[in-house]
């Protein structure tokens, strides 16, 4: 069984790339344009990992992490960004 990748990014083109790019190497991906519609596809079908932009309108990435996190706590979760400089304060 293929591993399932859920894509989540505002620009139609990564969304793209990434989708081309994983399905080429033997994944099942599912894409997103933004943080409540990866949520509500979430709740439709199973994923073992979620790929996310941390810039998004409307739910950033981190929002996403927390909410994914504390629905599914095993879920692997990698952010992504095209921001060169950034700066993060993360709570516990």
């Amino acid at each position: 069984m293929k591993a399932r990748i859920l894509v989540v990014d505002d620009e139609e083109s990564i969304r793209e790339f990434l989708d081309i790019m994983l399905r080429k190497e033997g994944y099942e991906v599912t894409c997103a344009e933004d943080g409540q519609k990866a949520l509500d596809i979430m709740k439709k079908k199973a994923f073992d990992m979620v790929v996310s932009d941390l810039q998004m309108p409307n739910l950033t990435g981190i929002e996403l992490l927390k909410q994914v996190k504390d629905q599914y706590p095993e879920m692997l979760f990698m952010m992504i960004t095209a921001f060169v400089r950034l700066k993060l304060r993360l709570r516990r």
